[in-house]
Parts: structure tokens; C-alpha cells; sequence
């Protein structure tokens, strides 16, 4: 392996395909887009990071693939977004790339520490390990495959550019931005030095990954770890809060009854998703924050008429929110 090896490993990267494009995404699209990338089944990908979650450090490994993996037609991934400072076209790649670093911080390292260290040994075997993957993915299939642009479509605000002479068939899109053979770019004008504000930049960002470590480590775990699904029927099931750390929650009210007085409920969820099913009988309003991911929310009063009303506060970090009408 080489210098130029990684620059074409980064430079063909897989994009990610979200739910929201049509991809058959659970969260991000991570594993959709290296599986359709690489040519291999998504679902083995999905397995091999639970693995890497089972031992320590797969939730890491997943957030950084999330920040360096561009959406499918962009050209720039979260890091890059937020490295390069990029215009408004790419706003909401940079809030993602923010809050994936925070996620990172908190979450990525210094929740798979057992020995409350900054950067967790089994972290690092996981991110060796994914990189090893990387390069033997690559070697197997170092040529993007064609990609069907009627199945899966461009993010919002985006298209996907025209193909140049080069690649006619349109199987790299990621290099489209460089010049035509034969030609030659313009020079870009000498930038000046900030080496000491990176600088400042990572002990900035180091401190305050060693007060969250230490205030994960000295606050009470998070209430679950893994999928939790809550069945309500009758106002007595009815619980002020439902919550979860890691995976993904749902909470089914469809059969609900009408309630002897207003209630408010607040489903909160760290990273994964969320899906709620409101109830028939019920007049409920919504409130919705999400962090990273899409939503379906639509804030306001539903099934309205009389009786008491549910009010349902939803707060997920990660993840996308699914809300049944």
C-alpha cells in the first residue's frame, strides 16, 4: 500500500444512500453505500459493525464512516464541510459534521473505555480493522460499479452533473469536479498558514472530549442498549417518559383509549431511530426535536375533536424519527 493507493481509496469512497433517496438505509445509509460501492450485500456490512459493537468500538468505527462519507450527488462529506467551511449549499452537512464530532467524543470513544481512557483501545482495533476492510474492498473491486440514478436520487438542492468525455458511462462520479485531460487547471492562489489555529483546534477539542469522558463516566449509564418496543392501550400503561440510549425505540398507541385528563409524554432517544404510532381515539399533539437524520414530524394537533389531549415530545440525537398518523 502506498500514498497513491489511499488517495484513490478516498477518492472513490462510497457515498451515502439514506432512506430518504432510496436507499433501504436503517440510519444513515452507511452500510448501503459501501455495499453498493463494493458490491456486497448491506446486510453483511449491518452485521459485521454489531459485531464490532458486541466487542467495543463498531459505534465509533459507524460515526466516522458517517463523517467522512458523502451523500450520493455531493461531492463533499461532513468533515469536509466543516474543515472547508463550505457555503450555505452545504449548511446541513456542516451541522452534521459538528454534531458528529460531539457524537464521536461522547459516544464513539469514550463510551466503549472501560477504563474511562480519552481514545479506547478496542476503538482503535476497530477503526485498524474497518481500514483493513477498506483496503481489501478496494483491491476486490477498485473501479466504481455503474449506479442506477433512476433508482436512487440526488439529495435535496442537488444534481447529479453531467458525466465528462472521461467517464461516459458515469462510473465516478466523486472525480467529475476534475479538469479534462490534456487540459490545465488554474493555479489556486497561495493560501496563508494557519497552522497554529489547528493547533489550538485540537487541544480545544481534546479537552473537551476528556470533561465528556469524564462526565460519561461518572454519570448513571443510559437507561437500555439495544431495540426497545412499548405497547399502550389504556391510560394506566401510560408512562411519562420512554427511553433509550443505543437502538432503536418504538412506541405503539394505536390502541389507546380516551384519557381522564391531558398527559404529556416525552419519548427521548440517543442514537437510533424512533417510531411512534399515534393513537385513533386520542386528539394528540406533537413536538419534535431531532438532532442528526430525517423526520416525518409534523408539529401541530392531530385527531382533533373532544376529549383530553396527549401531548407526545420527541428528542433524538441520531437517527431518523417515523411518525404513524
Amino acid at each position: 500500500m502506498n500514498t497513491n493507493t489511499v488517495n484513490t481509496m478516498w477518492a472513490t469512497r462510497p457515498a451515502r444512500i439514506p432512506a430518504s433517496q432510496g436507499g433501504n438505509a436503517k440510519i444513515a445509509g452507511v452500510c448501503e453505500g459501501i455495499g453498493v460501492r463494493y458490491q456486497v450485500d448491506p446486510t453483511l456490512i449491518r452485521i459485521l459493525f454489531v459485531a464490532a459493537g458486541l466487542v467495543g468500538g463498531g459505534l465509533g468505527v459507524y460515526l466516522v464512516a458517517w463523517l467522512i462519507m458523502p451523500r450520493y450527488s455531493m461531492q463533499y462529506s461532513p468533515i469536509e464541510a466543516v474543515l472547508k467551511n463550505l457555503s450555505d449549499q452545504y449548511q446541513k452537512e456542516k451541522e452534521t459534521g459538528w454534531w458528529l464530532i460531539v457524537a464521536l467524543l461522547v459516544f464513539g470513544f469514550s463510551a466503549t473505555s472501560g477504563s474511562g481512557d480519552f481514545v479506547s483501545g478496542s476503538t482503535m482495533i476497530s477503526l485498524a480493522l474497518a481500514f483493513g476492510f477498506w483496503y481489501f474492498l478496494h483491491t476486490r473491486q477498485p473501479e466504481p460499479p455503474k449506479v442506477d440514478n433512476s433508482i436512487i436520487a440526488p439529495a435535496p438542492g442537488f444534481q447529479m452533473p453531467t458525466p465528462p468525455s472521461w467517464d461516459p458511462l458515469g462510473t465516478v462520479p466523486e472525480l467529475w469536479h476534475l479538469p479534462e485531460p490534456g487540459t490545465m487547471a488554474p493555479e489556486p492562489p497561495k493560501k496563508k498558514s494557519y497552522g497554529w489555529v489547528w493547533v489550538a483546534a485540537a487541544v480545544v477539542l481534546a479537552g473537551l472530549g476528556g470533561i465528556a469522558n469524564l462526565a460519561y463516566h461518572n454519570a448513571e449509564p443510559p437507561e437500555g442498549l439495544g431495540d426497545v418496543t412499548t405497547v399502550v392501550r389504556t391510560e394506566a400503561d401510560l408512562q411519562r417518559v420512554y427511553e433509550n440510549g443505543i437502538g432503536n425505540l418504538t412506541v405503539n398507541m394505536r390502541d389507546l383509549q380516551p384519557l381522564s385528563e391531558d398527559r404529556t409524554v416525552k419519548v427521548d432517544n440517543g442514537i437510533g431511530n424512533v417510531q411512534i404510532e399515534l393513537p385513533n381515539e386520542v386528539p394528540v399533539r406533537v413536538e419534535c426535536n431531532n438532532g442528526i437524520g430525517d423526520t416525518n414530524c409534523q408539529p401541530g394537533l392531530h385527531n382533533a375533536g373532544e376529549g383530553h389531549v396527549l401531548t407526545i415530545k420527541v428528542d433524538n440525537g441520531i437517527g431518523s424519527v417515523n411518525i404513524k398518523y
